[in-house]
Formats: structure tokens, C-alpha cells, sequence
């Protein structure tokens, strides 16, 4: 994956990423900047490029050169489900929220049909990230009443508390930021 940038009038101006073929996925050595499933952006006040690269597991943290700053590992993402989609928020002190959008895991591609895989009933996370890149909390979304999962689909913050959208409970939940980052 890659990403492109046009003017307002649809000239080029520059391309960023490297093409991810099924060579490279069969062998799990892909170039550092192929983009894998690349499924949301957000930018911080000093210009940086956050992108979620879902498939490589990871955000990639671009300067606003588009030059590689930093790579956050974020190991639970990755599902072939397209309908996981990870979301990201600031906080204004440059801490990273994401969500796990998967409160399910699913069967391995190649996995027999019928084959079971465990739901934990709770799952549904937001993740915190330090300045440095190291994951510092993991806030469980606890299932509303009458829901066996919650499922982040959207994250915002004002500094003080997070806006969590959960698509299983069809809500969107207010969190004080004290709870999840304890």
C-alpha cells in the first residue's frame, strides 16, 4: 500500500510506500515502508503523520516530510475481517489511543471450517501508547447490559475523558481519561 498526494486540482505531487506483493506476504518480508492495509490517519499539531497500518501490526509515525519517525508495534491487530478497522486519538500530551476492533479473534485463514476460536466476553480495548512508542495501558470496554462483546468503531478525546463509539451496544460511551489510564 501506498500513499499518494495530489494538489486541490489533482496534480501528483508525491508518493509514499512501497508496493506489498504476495511474494512478500508469503514470506513475511515485506519492505519496511510497505504499507499493509493502511485504514486511518491522524496528524498532531507539530505536523506528524500517524497511519494505521493495520495487517503490518503497527502505526507508522511519519515527520510531516514523510519521513520515517518512529513505528509503534501494536500486536493484536491484524485480522483478515474487513470489518476491523483500528481508530487512533491523540492526547495533547502526545499519548496514543487506539482501539483493538476485534473483540473476537477469528479462525486462522487456513483453519478447518467449524473450528472454534474463544471469545473473551469483556474484549473490547482501548490501548494507550507513551511518547516513546511503548504501550502503557489497556482499558478493557466492559460489555453494556445485555451485550456479550463491545466493539470499538470510532475514538476522540478532549484530554479529559474519551468518546468511545460501540457498534455492538449501538452507543456511544463517555470514559473519563483517569479510568483508562490509571
Amino acid at each position: 500500500g501506498r500513499i499518494i498526494g495530489y494538489t486541490q486540482d489533482g496534480d501528483f505531487v508525491r508518493q509514499f510506500g512501497e508496493k506489498v506483493t504476495d511474494a512478500c506476504l508469503a514470506a513475511a518480508n515485506c519492505p519496511p515502508l510497505a504499507l499493509n492495509e493502511p485504514v486511518g490517519l491522524i496528524t498532531n499539531e507539530a505536523g506528524d503523520v500517524y497511519i494505521a497500518d493495520f495487517w503490518n501490526k503497527r502505526v507508522l509515525v511519519l515527520t510531516k516530510d514523510l519521513q520515517v519517525k518512529t513505528t509503534i508495534a501494536v500486536e493484536s491487530w491484524g485480522s483478515r475481517n474487513v470489518t476491523d478497522r483500528p481508530y487512533m486519538a491523540l492526547l495533547p500530551d502526545g499519548r496514543l489511543l487506539v482501539t483493538d476492533p476485534n473483540p473476537c479473534p477469528t479462525a486462522p485463514v487456513h483453519a478447518p471450517e467449524g473450528t472454534d476460536v474463544p471469545c473473551p466476553a469483556t474484549k473490547g480495548r482501548i490501548l494507550v501508547f507513551g511518547t516513546d512508542g511503548a504501550q502503557v495501558a489497556a482499558y478493557e470496554l466492559p460489555p453494556l447490559e445485555g451485550q456479550t462483546v463491545a466493539r470499538t468503531v470510532g475514538i476522540a478525546t478532549d484530554g479529559t475523558s474519551v468518546l468511545v463509539a460501540d457498534a455492538a451496544g449501538s452507543v456511544v460511551r463517555k470514559i473519563p481519561l483517569a479510568d483508562i489510564v490509571k
